[in-house]
């Protein structure tokens, strides 16, 4: 379809910053996937509650801060008040919670509740970084 050829069309001279979220929704198929497995993210972050993802979160927590810090996006806010990541998750819906940092963390800590065998490893947060960095929602 059209944004599958304006992408190819693309993929040479770079995709314009302002297309890079769709591009990326696009590669990644966010759209089937949002509708193959509908509430799969919200279910991941209220099922946070095994030792297993209560270490992978610790780890996140002291990761997410110093990943992509350099970039203006990433470089304010703060994981302080969330040190067990319990209150992180409750505060979801928010508008508050829609920190770049706090998105980050709670990415990484459904990935790690959804992913019993990869939980989390470091170098992740910075993958996840960048697709916020491209546009992509949280979810």
């Amino acid at each position: 379809h059209a944004s599958q050829r304006r992408l190819l069309r693309s993929k040479f001279a770079g995709i314009p910053p302002k297309e890079r979220a769709a591009a990326w929704a696009l590669l990644l198929r966010a759209k089937e996937a949002r509708a193959a497995f509908p509430g799969l993210y919200r279910h991941a972050l209220s099922s946070c509650n095994n030792e297993e993802t209560r270490r992978a979160m610790r780890v996140i927590l002291v990761d997410v801060p110093r990943t992509l810090s350099h970039t203006p996006m990433f470089a304010a806010g703060s994981l302080d008040q969330h040190q067990d990541g319990q209150g992180l998750l409750l505060e979801y819906n928010r508008p508050a919670s829609r920190a770049p940092r706090q998105q980050l963390a709670r990415i990484l800590i459904a990935y790690a509740a959804l992913d019993s065998t990869v939980s989390y490893c470091q170098g992740m947060s910075s993958v996840a970084g960048m697709l916020l960095l491209a546009g992509i929602p949280e979810e």
